[in-house]
């Protein structure tokens, strides 16, 4: 009897301990799932909010921010930092704080009172500590490294600042770096959680999960800077342009007895090279080619400056030489070591017939007359413009008088021409420009152009233009 009662007994107690473990069991599956869906929930919202932040314009802070909040909240982090990698100056730097992190740098013991009294203070803090990438800091390896670490417990952990307050001390840490393929970006830091004991396992893989959509998003948002950046480079280039087609004669001059034609093909969205026409008297108009060292929009700027100075000193006066004095000694304290402009400047003389030419050390104009008669290259001594105040320069340029006869044809134009290479790296040279230059100066002043841009283009074959390209021409009939 006693036995069976005994038996009874042990059977109740064994049930109700069975039914407490099924009613534990269901109710940690039930802690699971919901910590699963919490998860699961944090990882959605994560997503949602980095592609409502490229559905207008994307601002970086505000997608570090989105990271550093949801790496917070599923993890329980107590405090967190995005570091973002300065290429330039080689170090890491806090671009997100949120809440209590411990600093990675050592600090001063007052400093220490400051942090645990005002939070803001402790961003300041981490944003202005810049870490080298050279240093051995535990931020530093895990931008080196693939995965990142996770520290359940940094106790015995010398990486790490031994702080007297115990808020700013690290008891457990997770480091995962940002990177996208092979670019780094930065590193995201979580230290201690809010719940008892340090981060778990599963804590580092969300965490982990998080940082590879940060990267994927944080390089979508370098391109997308990049693009932006190169749309608006694009619009201002596109101004620059714009601006140099008004700076450009309109239209070239029509003289009676004459054919004048002018073509300029820049190399890029803006050009370094100019040409111009000035009325200098009425029986009398300046004619000038120009050439800045360089290209793009400081060349382009120069040549606006060029073109000013040239129409104020040109007016009324018929020494070609002595407009190019004039220039230079305007320009000289304005143009950079690295700059110089070289010039030819020719005064027509309708009434008279001639051609009162001076370089400043250009490419020597062609001229073509009717017959027989070799083409021959316009030789007058001078230097670049801009390279000599003015001791040098005033003493070597000079004029060359030249007198036209009918059908004789002048060809002026900048190195485009002549230092334009086919695939082979051949330039097409002066000879080339001469046999162009006899066989359309017949044709007039418009066709001879056509004719040199033709065999040019022809010779460079697939290569692209690799300098500005301006001709003018100047033909009596």
């Amino acid at each position: 009897m006693i036995f069976i009662v005994t038996f009874f007994i042990a059977l109740i107690v064994y049930l109700s301990w069975e039914l407490k473990r099924s009613r534990d069991e269901k109710d940690n599956q039930a802690r699971i799932f919901t910590k699963l869906q919490e998860e699961k929930k944090v990882i959605f919202d994560l997503l949602n909010d980095l592609g409502e932040a490229f559905s207008e314009e994307v601002d970086r802070r505000q997608l570090l921010k989105i990271i550093l909040d949801s790496s917070i909240s599923v993890t329980g982090a107590r405090g967190g930092v995005v570091y973002l990698l300065n290429p330039p100056k080689n170090q890491l730097l806090a671009e997100a704080v949120c809440g209590m992190f411990p600093p990675p740098l050592p600090l001063p013991r007052e400093a220490e009172s400051k942090i645990v009294t005002r939070e803001e203070y402790l961003e300041t803090v981490l944003r202005n500590e810049a870490i080298p990438v050279q240093s051995e800091n535990i931020l530093i390896q895990a931008l080196q490294d693939e995965k990142g670490f996770l520290l359940e417990d940094t106790t015995e952990d010398n990486r790490f600042p031994a702080f007297e307050e115990p808020t700013l001390r690290v008891k457990s840490y997770i480091a995962i770096p940002l990177r996208y393929r092979s670019e780094k970006y930065g590193v995201l830091a979580l230290a201690n959680p809010v719940h008892e004991g340090g981060f778990s396992t599963n804590d580092f893989d969300i965490a982990r999960s998080i940082a590879y959509q940060a990267s994927f998003y944080l390089h979508n948002a370098t391109v997308f800077s990049q693009l932006a950046e190169k749309q608006r480079l694009d619009r201002d280039l596109e101004a620059a342009h714009e601006i140099q087609r008004i700076l450009l004669p309109e239209k070239c001059p029509t003289i009676q007895g004459y054919e004048i034609a002018a073509m300029n093909i820049p190399a890029q969205h803006v050009s370094g090279d100019y040409y111009d026409f000035v009325n200098v008297d009425e029986n009398r108009v300046g004619i000038a080619i120009a050439d800045v060292s360089g290209k793009g929009v400081p060349a382009s700027l120069i040549m606006a400056m060029c073109r000013t100075v040239l129409k104020n000193q040109a007016a009324g006066r018929h020494s070609a030489a002595d407009v190019l004095r004039h220039v230079n000694s305007i320009l000289y304290p304005d143009i950079r070591e690295d700059m110089f402009i070289t010039m030819a400047y020719a005064v027509l003389d309708f009434k008279n017939h001639t051609l009162t030419l001076a370089k400043a050390g250009h490419d020597a104009p062609l001229i073509y007359q009717a017959g027989d008669v070799p083409i021959q290259s316009l030789q007058a001594p001078g230097i670049a413009l801009g390279i000599d105040s003015g001791e040098v320069f005033d003493t070597v340029v000079s004029d060359l008088v030249i007198s036209l006869k009918p059908e004789d044809t002048v060809l002026m134009y900048t190195d485009g021409i002549n230092e334009a290479v086919d695939a082979e790296g051949l330039e097409f040279g002066k000879e080339q420009i001469k046999s162009a230059m006899k066989a359309g100066a017949p044709g007039g002043a418009a066709y001879l152009i056509q004719n040199v841009v033709e065999r040019v283009c022809r010779f460079r074959g697939e290569q692209e233009q690799n300098d500005d390209i301006t001709l003018v021409t100047i033909k009596r009939k």
